[in-house]
């Protein structure tokens, strides 16, 4: 959500992939600072997306770095790639009333589905990773992995370019 008199237009609305680390060069453009200092940084300049309509999508992809690093997971297009089972997120407490709740618990609890999930706990047999389609599944409730191997798999090499599966693997998760 942005407000800017005479710059945003009122109600307008952007279907460009951003992110908050895109505040820093769209800051930097905006008070005049040279940008060159983030060439090696994963911060866009996203003055475009807020006062105009760009026809070309300023950021192909986006890396969402969660608590659990093996849960590291990739936006592009559509398509919302985790590269684990769960959340990704804080899992310390069973209940609402809990430091840290989360997970598949939290995702009963409000009633919400997942197809890799059942009473709270994670399927036997879910796929090893997630894959959605956002455009069709908002709410991430249908893991598409199996039905999609070659999106996994383009998904999972552009993320081995952020980070080594070696390294991603080597962090365990805990059985939730």
């Amino acid at each position: 959500i942005a407000r800017w008199p005479g710059e945003i237009e009122a109600g307008s609305k952007s279907d460009q992939l951003l992110c908050n680390v895109d505040m820093l060069a769209t800051f930097m453009e905006l008070t005049g600072q040279e940008a060159d200092s983030l060439k090696e940084k994963d911060s866009i300049n996203l003055l475009p997306a807020l006062v105009g309509n760009p026809s070309q999508q300023l950021r192909k992809e986006l890396v969402l770095a969660p608590f659990r690093s093996p849960n590291l997971s990739l936006r592009k297009g559509n398509w919302m790639y985790i590269g684990a089972k769960g959340s990704g997120g804080f899992i310390g407490g069973t209940n609402p009333d809990d430091h840290a709740w989360g997970g598949p618990v939290a995702v009963d609890f409000v009633g919400d589905v997942n197809s890799d999930l059942i009473a709270g706990e994670i399927k036997d047999n879910a796929p090893p990773a997630q894959l959605y389609d956002l455009e069709n599944d908002l709410k991430q409730s249908t893991n598409l992995y199996n039905q999609y191997p070659e999106v996994v798999q383009e998904m999972e090499a552009i993320l081995d370019g952020y980070l080594s599966r070696e390294l991603r693997d080597s962090v365990s998760l805990p059985n939730w």
